[in-house]
């Protein structure tokens, strides 16, 4: 296992961290996180929304209570602020998490999925959010207090400046890099830590590497393999200068010995032949949805956007008969989705708000329809 250092925190975090978001089943989810200990990983991934991730940290991780106390196994959660907008809401939510993990220490705490300016500023006021850390860190339950956004170059830029992060999460990839590789190296300069999240793009990278060779383009360079571009794309974002630690959701111990293997040799892809497929992947700087659902649960009518979102891009990345007769089996065939269509849309903006990629998501619900209806 690959280990670097996170900024200037003095901790030396596996290069493969584990996301912990997208647990199937509570069985397979405790053997993943205790073979990801085996393998070495060492940074490990929740937030209280998570479903009920931070308990399953709890179950997993109670064997290794030795490692934990020397120092050998790092873990991060978050506070959100549609959640906890005041420091009392904060150390009240950073308290149960510490109950339900078992734990005594968050290593790295999260002001979690900020999405705007104004957002951020509320967060640092008197008597908000980061002043909530700020004690938790003075009373010895958080090591760092980083932050996590969905903000374009600039608007990390101006967040990092501010001095008060120690690390920052956020989603890159070889579908989205261009919105946040200058921020990511303003972290670089600033040397604090940098997490990644979605290095897939939500699954959409390894749904578009299944019909690479019906897309051209760079295919021929790395070959016809879906597996080999999965591997190019996972280094895209670790060769990416100041990268600490790329996160991984996995649900299953085969899962997280596989993107162990990805991670292991760097030397495998030459990062130049890599960035040589990004302009294919990157459907001309069409940001894709990454599949994190906010928009569902925010959905009044419960249109089932991001399956809708799916097939759109599978649409725009190429495979357009593919995406049809998934619409099709979608719309006509699957009855825990029929009333559940574009035209259902009222308008409201509930979705655009929580999206975290700032997607035109009521534009989209009409381009869906006008595409595949």
């Amino acid at each position: 296992m690959i280990y670097r250092n996170y900024g200037q925190t003095g901790k030396k975090v596996s290069l493969l961290g584990f996301g912990g978001m997208r647990f199937k089943d509570k069985k397979n989810a405790v053997a993943a996180l205790q073979k990801g200990v085996e393998l070495g990983i060492n940074y490990f991934d929740t937030a209280p929304l998570y479903g009920n991730s931070e308990d399953i940290f709890g179950e997993a991780f109670a064997p290794f209570k030795k490692e934990i106390n020397d120092g050998k196994l790092y873990f991060s959660t978050k506070s959100m602020y549609y959640q906890e907008k005041t420091a009392a809401e904060v150390e009240k939510i950073c308290n149960r998490s510490l109950q339900r993990m078992q734990m005594e220490k968050i290593h790295f705490f999260h002001m979690w999925s900020i999405r705007s300016m104004d957002q951020f500023r509320k967060i640092m006021a008197p008597g908000g959010a980061y002043e909530g850390a700020k004690r938790l860190k003075k009373a010895g339950k958080i090591d760092h207090i980083v932050f996590s956004c969905h903000f374009n170059n600039e608007e990390i830029k101006q967040v990092i400046n501010e001095d008060v992060f120690e690390g920052v999460l956020l989603g890159y990839n070889l579908l989205n890099y261009k919105r946040r590789e200058k921020g990511i190296t303003a972290a670089r300069q600033h040397h604090i830590g940098i997490a990644v999240m979605n290095p897939l793009a939500g699954g959409v990278i390894p749904g578009l590497a299944q019909n690479w060779q019906q897309m051209g383009g760079s295919a021929s360079r790395l070959g016809q393999d879906p597996g080999r571009i999965i591997r190019a794309a996972l280094q895209f974002v670790a060769l990416t200068p100041g990268v600490s630690t790329v996160l991984s959701g996995m649900s299953d111990p085969d899962m997280v010995s596989q993107n162990a293997a990805a991670l292991d040799n760097l030397d495998e892809l030459d990062i130049e032949e890599i960035k040589k497929i990004a302009p294919d992947f990157n459907m001309n700087g069409r940001r894709f949805c990454t599949q994190c659902g906010y928009c569902l649960d925010s959905c009044p009518q419960k249109i089932n956007i991001p399956s809708m979102f799916m097939w759109l891009d599978m649409h725009h990345a190429g495979l357009k008969q593919q995406a049809q007769t998934w619409w099709n089996i979608f719309s006509g065939e699957n009855e825990d989705f029929q009333g559940t269509l574009p035209s259902d849309c009222t308008e409201c903006g509930s979705c655009e708000e929580v999206c975290t990629q700032h997607l035109d998501i009521i534009n989209r619900l009409k381009e869906c329809e006008d595409i595949f209806l």
